[in-house]
């Protein structure tokens, strides 16, 4: 089984989307410092 099949995988990739979608509305100070670190820190999860 590749890793991509896992259900966690999955579910870990959807919150890195949906955290790009949620940071894209963020004012223009937050999108660079706090919208980064969540960025950074959801696409941790994948690898």
């Amino acid at each position: 089984m590749k890793y991509e099949e896992l259900q966690i995988f999955r579910s870990a990739m959807e919150l890195a989307k949906y955290v790009e979608t949620i940071v894209k509305h963020f004012d223009r100070y937050n999108r660079y410092s706090l919208g980064t670190d969540l960025r950074v820190r959801s696409q941790e999860m994948l690898f």
